[in-house]
């Protein structure tokens, strides 16, 4: 997986779900993209559980390669997967979305951390904020954060509540 780091990398998840984007990092059990939804878009990072990933391919254009090329150089990458970045997430107080086992969809943020899982407060679509919830980390299977539309709900959302 090495060779493919900053590569446009198409992965086939066991669910049939297709995720593309450009290959920042990857560990035993996390890979680390900066999505890419549609043609020379880049929205936001998603880390995706490997035990989730059925198969990858390799993007073989061009254009897109160098377009994603000249795009990377202005980019900071937040995270790293040499630490434990659901530390990064929970000092940070970022606003991330999951996906669990079950195949749901949560926003909110990590309010706390330990050896089996994490504490998350839930964010409605509305940009409320709701109870917590308790989430083992062998239940997480994708983790998306930087996107449009958590950047947009977020704009709704009392900066005092993050």
């Amino acid at each position: 997986m090495k060779k493919y780091i900053n590569k446009t990398v198409e992965f086939r998840l066991v669910s049939d779900e297709i995720i593309k984007g450009i290959l920042i990092d990857y560990s035993d059990d996390w890979t680390f993209i900066h999505y890419n939804p549609v043609d020379y878009v880049l929205d936001g990072y998603v880390l995706i559980r490997n035990s989730q990933i059925d198969s990858y391919r390799i993007s073989n254009s061009r254009i897109e390669n160098e377009i994603f090329k000249i795009k990377k150089d202005t980019l900071f990458i937040p995270i790293s997967l040499k630490g434990n970045f659901f530390d990064f997430f929970c000092v940070n107080k970022l606003v991330i979305s999951i996906e669990t086992s079950d195949r749901s969809f949560i926003i909110g943020k990590i309010t706390a951390i330990d050896e089996r899982g994490i504490d998350f407060q839930l964010l409605n679509s509305k940009g409320k904020w709701l109870k917590e919830r308790r989430i083992q980390y062998k239940k997480i299977n994708k983790i998306e954060f930087n996107n449009d539309y958590i950047n947009s709900l977020l704009l709704v959302t009392s900066s005092q509540d993050l």
